[in-house]
């Protein structure tokens, strides 16, 4: 009796494992494909970034540019609500991960050197710079505090991730404001639409908008709970 009972649980648990399979390769393959389609997307941005695209003269909206921001977001909302598997895709993924990863907003002091070598104005590269250093430097502190669980814990993630959004909208109205002269500066912003910078502008800016957004989403999802 007592063998034929390990002989049916090993069974089970063979079955278990069976069925766990199929479910881990698909997640596998979502973030391969979601991977690669961040792969491309790069190297998509980079050459147009090598070839100049996004530099438009000075007085005019950086129409190229908008494009490369906004058409990203807008086509990740419009995946996010038209299909049920992005959204369980979107849902699947560890908030507190995607939160540590916005470490990397820290690039933002890159605006601050170009400051002080007169390539870009201060009006816009202090907000954005200190306000990108800031996001960045606490974003462990951030996903530790939505890793706690606690009620202050979230408050704190959810300010936190609204400043993060504040930040980048900032840099974007201040950028086009400059560039088509409602705030004039003696140093234009065209160093964001020049190739290295660019990639910050049209890379980095609509990624780190999209994780705030799944971070936001998989906190009300949480809530619901």
């Amino acid at each position: 009796m007592i063998l034929n009972h390990d002989v049916r649980e090993r069974k089970l648990a063979k079955g278990d494992a069976c069925m766990e399979m199929p479910s881990k390769l698909g997640s596998v393959a979502k973030m391969t494909l979601a991977w690669y389609v961040l792969l491309v997307w790069f190297f998509l941005v980079l050459g147009a970034s090598v070839s100049g695209w996004f530099l438009g003269p000075r007085g005019q909206p950086p129409v190229l540019l908008g494009l490369a921001v906004g058409v990203p977001i807008l086509l990740g909302f419009l995946l996010f609500f038209a299909s049920s598997a992005v959204r369980r895709f979107v849902r699947s993924m560890n908030p507190v991960t995607i939160t540590a990863l916005q470490s990397y907003r820290v690039i933002g002091v890159a605006t601050l050197v170009l400051s002080s070598w007169h390539q870009l104005p201060a009006l816009f590269s202090m907000p954005v710079g200190w306000g990108d250093i800031f996001i960045g430097s606490t974003a462990p502190l951030a996903a530790l505090a939505l890793a706690s669980g606690r009620r202050s814990g979230k408050v704190i993630f959810l300010l936190w991730s609204v400043l993060g959004i504040l930040d980048l909208v900032d840099g974007i109205v201040l950028g086009v404001a400059i560039q088509v002269g409602l705030l004039p500066t003696a140093i234009d912003v065209s160093a964001m639409s020049l190739f290295g910078m660019s990639l910050i502008t049209v890379y980095l800016v609509p990624i780190s908008i999209l994780l705030h957004l799944i971070g936001l989403s998989q906190l009300r999802k949480g809530s619901n709970m």
